[in-house]
Parts: C-alpha cells; structure tokens; sequence
C-alpha cells in the first residue's frame, strides 16, 4: 500500500483521511497541492469559507508541476530572445 499519495483533488470531492478517520481539512487540501502559507496567512485563511477554500484547492495542481512548465517556458522564449 502506497503512503503519502494523494490522486487528483476536484472541487467537490470530499476525501477521506484513512489514518485520521475524518475528512481532509480544507487547508490541508491546499498543503496537498503544494500551496504552503505561514502562520499570519493561515490565520486569515481561516476567514473564508469551506466552500471557497475546497474549489481554490480543486481548481488547482501542484505548485510543483506550475514551476516546472514557467520554468521551461522562461527557458525556451529567453533562448529564442538570444538568438
């Protein structure tokens, strides 16, 4: 059995924390996605509703994943910029 996997988080999906017996919490579908905030910032968070904070995080992929695809498109326009 795999941990520490989590597979795609859609705006409507409750998903269910095995080890915890509870759902995912909204925030902590952020922190899934790669969305880490500090403390002050989790503090406002806390501010929105469930709603909107669950379809941010669904609407979302990896931070990971955006780095990597800005990253190569900086890379490839600045290459076509030198020549």
């Amino acid at each position: 059995m795999a941990t520490r996997v989590s597979g795609c988080i859609t705006p409507d999906q409750r998903v269910w924390l095995t080890n915890r017996n509870r759902y995912l919490h909204r925030l902590e579908a952020l922190n899934i996605q790669g969305m880490h905030f500090g403390a002050e910032q989790e503090a406002k968070m806390l501010g929105y509703s469930s709603k909107f904070l669950t379809d941010l995080s669904g609407d979302a992929f990896h931070s990971g994943c955006c780095g990597c695809a800005l990253l190569s498109t900086f890379c490839t326009v600045s290459e076509a910029l030198c020549r």
